[in-house]
């Protein structure tokens, strides 16, 4: 869009056009967005199509297919139900009526404006439509490694994935393998002499996205004399956590173990 405004700033003399070909040229403005400009700003019959407006439609129509078919019902309908005098107000009112009264899970039906015309409504379908999605959830199961040496905890980069960009607490998947043996297999990378298991914390179960991670903190304290080079990550002192961005689950983690050091737990170097 920022590069849309400067296109039109250079070309247009500031103006956005009002043809739909010339529109959806521009970078990030699809058939929705053109749809939503024209006939809100320029009052121009051109209906939008969203989630919302696609359920409302089929809904109305009692269309139970799924794909291009019920994509093509659904515009020839718009097309005619729109207001050629008031279309934005019209995809405006439309949009509005799927997200507060025909919603995804118990529509309100008995307060719809469109009740009488529903299809679906007369058939008893309307919660049917549109077919509601199984939720798949992958569960996954891991130790998150809480490794300390000389006061300091050893925090990973996240490169990729859902929290790419941030730091987290390191994670090893979980097998039949012992805690130890987990740990130890993971540690082999860093330049230590040995480690403690001082503390288990109690597990948590994370959900994010389609995923559901089963969670085991462990509290690690490293034997080196010698401070390590850690390959995975940095070893950031306890006064310096907040300049890490942390997933939120991780600083829960964090904070369960830094509780039990007591008040005092920022700046007591000798952590467990």
């Amino acid at each position: 869009l920022h590069k849309t405004a400067q296109l039109l700033a250079n070309q247009n003399s500031g103006n956005l056009p009002d043809q739909y070909e010339r529109l959806v040229h521009l970078p990030g403005i699809g058939d929705y967005t053109a749809s939503a400009i024209l006939s809100i700003a320029f009052q121009k019959p051109y209906p939008v199509l969203d989630a919302n407006v696609r359920r409302v439609v089929r809904r109305l129509l009692a269309i139970e297919i799924e794909g291009s078919q019920s994509t093509q019902q659904i515009r020839e309908f718009l097309h005619t139900a729109i207001s050629p005098k008031r279309p934005g107000e019209f995809n405006e009112a439309i949009m509005e009526l799927g997200q507060t009264i025909c919603r995804v899970r118990n529509p309100l039906c008995d307060v719809c404006p469109v009740k009488s015309k529903c299809s679906a409504r007369a058939l008893g379908i309307q919660s049917d439509i549109p077919t509601p999605k199984t939720k798949v959830s992958v569960v996954k199961a891991s130790f998150v490694l809480l490794v300390l040496c000389r006061g300091k905890l050893l925090l990973q980069k996240n490169n990729t994935g859902l929290f790419a960009g941030m730091w987290s607490l390191p994670r090893a998947p979980r097998s039949k393998l012992s805690a130890e043996r987990t740990i130890s297999r993971f540690l082999r990378k860093e330049d230590t002499q040995g480690f403690e298991i001082t503390a288990r914390l109690k597990p948590r179960m994370h959900t994010y996205t389609k995923y559901t991670d089963s969670l085991t903190p462990i509290v690690v304290r490293l034997d080196s004399v010698k401070f390590p080079k850690s390959a995975s990550g940095n070893w950031v002192a306890f006064s310096r956590l907040d300049d890490y961005p942390l997933p939120a689950i991780d600083r829960k983690i964090i904070d369960e173990m830094l509780a039990l050091q007591g008040p005092n737990h920022r700046t007591n170097p000798q952590l467990f």
